[in-house]
């Protein structure tokens, strides 16, 4: 508190953010190494000053994870402007994109990594990680390549990682969106699930089908899934021989 200024008269967040993010002007809204704004309020991906107060959202009543699948990008992109971006009002929590070969990769390559979270916790991953680099240093040979591989070879011993309906949307569409809905506002969610309703009404038969996960065991399988694309990824080239 002492090396607080009073006086200090910067925002401590982006301005009106929730406004620039609803805002389709032909320009990207929100990406890495932006340098729009003042400092510490930026999105470069540096850390230059460790103690900052910003202001946030308040932590939402409840939230609703849903698997939204389409048959092709121009759906699901028009999915995201018209429903989870749809004013500042009533947008999602967050909209994470999955393509069809990311899904099948994750599939493929990450069910050890996932298990391993739900089993252990996500606040054990980091000594795990540390664990696994620093046998990938070792000045041996194939250090390098040795757990990927293991991790490859032990993926089919485990079941799907995602729960049935949503792997049947993953192998039927190629295009997905895995949403969170928060109920910052009375109704929000509802609004929202109205929302998803009316254009998947309005599309053609199939375009767009979703699910929405049933309890907390559902979402956070949901979410580690996704959390897996670029560990995967790297297991899936090592499995595959295509390690560079």
């Amino acid at each position: 508190a002492d090396d607080m200024d009073p006086r200090c008269d910067r925002p401590a967040s982006f301005p009106k953010y929730a406004e620039h993010v609803t805002t389709f002007n032909g320009q990207v809204a929100r990406f890495n190494a932006d340098t729009s704004g003042i400092d510490c309020n930026r999105s470069e991906g540096k850390v230059l000053i460790l103690a900052t107060i910003h202001d946030t959202y308040p932590m939402p009543k409840s939230t609703k994870c849903v698997w939204v699948s389409c048959k092709d990008f121009a759906s699901a992109n028009a999915l995201k402007r018209e429903v989870f971006l749809n004013s500042p009002a009533c947008m999602a929590k967050s909209c994470e994109y999955i393509e069809r070969n990311q899904f099948d990769i994750i599939d493929q390559a990450g069910r050890v990594l996932i298990k391993t979270i739900e089993v252990a916790g996500m606040q054990n991953l980091g000594a795990l990680w540390n664990l696994k680099l620093a046998f990938e240093s070792l000045p041996i040979p194939f250090a390098g390549i040795v757990c990927d591989k293991i991790l490859w070879w032990c993926n089919s011993l485990l079941p799907e990682s995602l729960p049935r309906p949503m792997m049947e949307l993953g192998r039927a569409y190629d295009h997905h969106l895995l949403v969170e809905f928060a109920e910052y506002t009375d109704g929000e969610v509802a609004e929202l699930e109205a929302l998803l309703d009316r254009f998947a009404a309005s599309q053609p038969e199939g375009q767009v089908r979703y699910h929405v996960c049933q309890d907390a065991k559902e979402t956070l399988r949901a979410m580690l899934f996704r959390f897996a694309v670029n560990p995967a990824h790297r297991t899936y080239c090592v499995g595959m021989g295509m390690q560079g």
